[in-house]
């Protein structure tokens, strides 16, 4: 494949339905998963981590398991809500 560049604007999302932007994300992401490449993440990724340590530490917070967070998610969803965990 040519390098070409590429903006969000050359991509038609707002004709894409859901199921082919999800398939658009996946692809991305597999791509990127695949290259190798060392990713370094931003400092205040780890500062946010830290603080969210913290909180746990502190018993300010605590862990869900990924069922329970699916699970929130479907029933605002189909309540029509917006969640925010």
């Amino acid at each position: 494949m040519s390098a070409q560049a590429w903006s969000a604007d050359s991509i038609p999302l707002d004709d894409m339905s859901l199921s082919d932007k999800l398939s658009l994300i996946e692809a991305v992401w597999d791509s990127l998963s695949q290259k190798g490449e060392d990713f370094e993440s931003p400092e205040w990724h780890g500062e946010v981590l830290q603080q969210r340590m913290d909180k746990v530490t502190r018993g300010d917070t605590e862990f869900r398991s990924l069922e329970s967070v699916r699970q929130r998610l479907k029933r605002s969803i189909f309540a029509g809500e917006t969640c925010l965990l």
